[in-house]
């Protein structure tokens, strides 16, 4: 079910299916809360599952300042309180994974857990004027040339040939977004804390999960996570790519559900040991 809520000074748009253990989904950049669906129908039998619309994204406002990947978790973590919500398991794809581990890092109490869909640490501050070029590029040619420019690198070349029609579904939500709100998170991603050393001391409970064809987060970015973040479990989804939650729904919920029967966080429908 679709709500509104009032979080952190913005309306966020929220996706809630289920009741038992919490399990919060946080989309990739260019998305919205829809792109959970294979993964809120079948948790959403067992947990109470939880996907919103990241500041910028979807039905949340599109504000006009707090575009940092810290008031991104901040967002997140203030939706958990207008939820009740004590503490959660964090299932994050990609600029969402950037999201899920800054919460860890600033919010520790809240995570009882991470799955880390096609994602990445920090790399370093990219270069202003790479920056600067990429912005007037979106200015100048507009959302369309974008969506058009990134679509064939999200979805491995199995999943294309198999839907040729699914890239034209996805363009036209990707259109959807607000460009304001679009700039503003990839400002944050571009600039983003470094987090890697905090990551490692604190040791969560980690799934770490990538489509072998990925060509914007690829297997390497996926290995330095889980090598970082001590006892994190790696799988690689063969002949997939970004976005793998939608490429191989099946798969991906196969392995997060194992993840969470390995960590204790059962399901409603389980009797606790």
């Amino acid at each position: 079910m679709l709500q509104r809520l009032q979080a952190n000074g913005i309306t966020m748009a929220v996706r809630v299916q289920g009741a038992g253990r919490p399990i919060v989904f946080i989309h990739g950049h260019g998305f919205e809360s829809s792109t959970w669906q294979p993964q809120l129908d079948y948790f959403g039998k067992a947990y109470r599952t939880i996907a919103y619309d990241v500041r910028g994204h979807g039905l949340t406002d599109v504000a006009t300042h707090g575009y940092t990947m810290s008031e991104l978790a901040v967002d997140l973590a203030a939706l958990l309180d207008m939820l009740d919500v004590e503490h959660a398991v964090l299932c994050g794809l990609s600029m969402g994974g950037m999201i899920a581990m800054q919460a860890a890092v600033d919010f520790p109490s809240r995570v009882s857990g991470l799955v880390l869909g096609d994602t990445a640490l920090p790399a370093g501050k990219t270069p202003a004027e790479q920056v600067l070029g990429r912005l007037r590029a979106i200015y100048d040619q507009g959302l369309a040339k974008l969506a058009d420019n990134v679509g064939e690198r999200y979805y491995g070349k199995r999943f294309r040939e198999a839907k040729p029609d699914f890239h034209h579904w996805w363009r036209e939500r990707y259109l959807q977004n607000d460009l304001a709100g679009l700039t503003g998170c990839m400002l944050a991603m571009w600039d983003r804390p470094e987090i890697t050393d905090r990551l490692e001391v604190l040791g969560f409970p980690t799934l770490v999960i990538v489509g072998e064809e990925d060509e914007v987060t690829p297997p390497d970015a996926a290995r330095r996570i889980a090598e970082t973040i001590q006892g994190a479990a790696l799988v690689v989804l063969p002949e997939t790519g970004h976005i793998s939650n939608e490429e191989r729904p099946l798969e991906f919920n196969r392995v997060v559900q194992e993840f969470l029967d390995r960590i204790g966080w059962e399901g409603s429908h389980r009797t606790p040991a």
